[in-house]
């Protein structure tokens, strides 16, 4: 029996799927409110968990018929099609942590005049040149 999940972890598992939230799941799944956090991380760690979590995910994936390039494309539309400026800038920025072309994150400081005119240079339908019209800064925060 120690191969096996217990009813409880189980249900922890389908729990979790249904918003990839550890705690919220293990509060669910009727773990202890008091400590669902850290049942969550150790559930989470346990391989034979991690395993069922996939076996039980891999149908709603493959009927929801995602992929990564599936995934991949619609941040893509978001990034160059946003209904908003805000909603293209979010996107050009998973894009781009996705592609991984951030070597470094930095917090900005600095509150600017305006953020506008996110303006893509593409080649191909490829994005070659990102350029982002923030303005001046005004002040610095501490």
């Amino acid at each position: 029996m120690p191969n096996e999940l217990t009813a409880k972890q189980k249900r922890f598992c389908h729990e979790y799927i249904i918003d990839n939230n550890g705690t919220q799941a293990a509060i669910r799944a009727k773990y202890s409110r008091k400590t669902a956090q850290e049942q969550s991380s150790r559930l989470l760690s346990n391989v034979k968990v991690k395993d069922y979590i996939k076996s039980i995910s891999k149908p709603i994936v493959e009927d929801l018929k995602i992929s990564a390039e599936r995934v991949l494309k619609g941040i893509a539309e978001l990034a160059f099609a946003g209904s908003t400026e805000s909603v293209k800038v979010q996107g050009l920025k998973m894009l781009g942590e996705h592609l991984k072309l951030f070597t470094q994150l930095h917090e900005s400081t600095l509150t600017y005049t305006k953020m506008e005119n996110v303006k893509m240079k593409k080649k191909d339908g490829k994005a070659e040149e990102i350029i982002l019209d923030i303005g001046e800064p005004i002040e610095e925060k501490e």
